[in-house]
Order: C-alpha cells, then sequence, then structure tokens
C-alpha cells in the first residue's frame, strides 16, 4: 500500500533583482506546515522532513493511503 503526500509549490523570480533567482514556498497540506525556500536543496529538505516525520508515526490523519 503507498502512501500519498501532498505539498503545495508556489515559485516567483524578482526580475527587478540584480541576479533574478527562484524563491517560493511550500507547503504541507496534511497539516499546514510551512517554509520559504531559495533553492532546490532547501525545497529537498522540507519535503524530507516532512515525509519522513510522517512515515515513522503511526497512521492517522495526516496523508492519505491510495
Amino acid at each position: 500500500m503507498r502512501t500519498l503526500f501532498t505539498f503545495i509549490l508556489r515559485l516567483w523570480i524578482d526580475p527587478q533583482a540584480e541576479e533574478p533567482a527562484w524563491e517560493g514556498q511550500v507547503e504541507c497540506v496534511a497539516d499546514g506546515a510551512r517554509a520559504h525556500v531559495r533553492s532546490a536543496e532547501e525545497l529537498a529538505r522540507f519535503i524530507e522532513a516532512e515525509t519522513s516525520e510522517r512515515i515513522t508515526k503511526p497512521p492517522n490523519s495526516h496523508h492519505q493511503e491510495e
């Protein structure tokens, strides 16, 4: 049985910045946890922290099983 995790990712680029770079916000739908991210590494760390936390807990309402 698979465990489904849902995240909302918003990304933007400030075109007026001296060196345009993306940044964004990621949100875990299950618990509303959010993080401001400025790199793929920060995004990956947030997702890993959220998913590993859920995997180690007993099944509950924080995720859906398919």
